[in-house]
C-alpha cells in the first residue's frame, strides 16, 4: 500500500497554554486508522496542525487539518483515533 508523508504535526493544547504537547506525523496509509494522541485529558484541548485549513468539530474536540480530510474520529480507552482522506 502506498504511503503518504506529510511534513506537520499535531499538537494538542489547553485553551490557556499552546505549548503543552507536540508529536509528529509523518507517515500514513491511505484508509487506515491512526492514532493522534494518547489520553487527551478533557473536551476542553484542541487539536492543531501547524497548517490548518479546516475546522471540525466531532465529540466535542476542534480539529484543524492538513492536508487531508478528517474521515472519521473514535475513542478506546487509552487512545483518540482519527481517520484521514487524502485531498489531492
Amino acid at each position: 500500500m502506498q504511503k503518504y508523508s506529510f511534513d506537520y504535526y499535531i499538537i494538542c493544547c489547553k485553551k490557556d497554554n499552546f505549548s503543552t504537547n507536540i508529536k509528529p506525523l509523518m507517515q500514513f496509509e491511505k484508509d487506515k486508522y491512526y492514532p493522534i494522541l494518547t489520553l487527551v485529558p478533557d473536551k476542553h484541548e484542541n487539536i492543531y496542525t501547524n497548517k490548518p485549513v479546516h475546522l471540525i468539530n466531532e465529540s466535542g474536540y476542534k480539529i484543524l487539518f492538513t492536508p487531508v480530510q478528517l474521515e472519521e474520529f473514535f475513542d478506546t480507552d487509552s487512545v483518540k483515533f482519527v481517520k484521514f482522506k487524502l485531498l489531492i
